[in-house]
């Protein structure tokens, strides 16, 4: 993924394809939302991009209900919605904006709608080997000690002596 990139996750079918949910779905649907829902707010915030999570809901009174957790976005569909119906409209206006949109979902009728509109496919595989990916790089990066954030100031990679000369240098000019 790419910084700036906005992730359309389909929930229920990424829980339904992933081993690591066999367990969590037994125990309950919550847990298991709860936990990609947990996966998804890390590996967004390390990439960098916006994410929406589409969860089903279609046999549920009421319109979609969106919450934000964890930096993402979390959408219950409406009565009569499905999260593939939700995910081909938001990937069509965005896409149609002018945005790098990724469509994340194992279900190929899905993914081929999604090239229609513009959008990047993604594969439940894909996903999970990119989230473990990004686990070890935290991983790392805390054992490290360097900072988790997108944000990697020069001053940080210089020499100290260096960075004392040029923090001279910026306040000399600001005189």
């Amino acid at each position: 993924m790419t910084r700036d990139a906005y992730l359309l996750v389909d929930g229920y079918n990424i829980i339904n394809s992933w081993a690591e949910f066999e367990q969590l779905k037994n125990d309950g649907l919550e847990h298991a939302r709860d936990r990609l829902v947990d996966i998804l707010a890390s590996y967004s915030a390390f990439q960098g991009c916006q994410t929406t999570v589409v969860f089903d809901a279609y046999a549920v009174r009421g319109g979609a209900d969106g919450q934000e957790r964890y930096g993402l976005v979390v959408v219950f569909t409406g009565e009569g919605e499905t999260a593939d119906a939700y995910i081909e409209k938001a990937a069509y206006v965005l896409a149609r904006a002018g945005a790098k949109v990724f469509v994340i979902t194992g279900d190929a009728h899905e993914q081929m709608t999604a090239l229609g509109v513009g959008a990047y496919r993604v594969t439940a595989r894909e996903l999970a080997e990119d989230c473990d990916r990004v686990r070890r790089a935290i991983a790392e990066r805390v054992e490290d000690g360097r900072p988790l954030g997108a944000r990697q100031e020069v001053a940080g990679r210089l020499d100290a002596s260096v960075a004392v000369k040029l923090e001279k240098l910026r306040r000399a000019k600001l005189k």
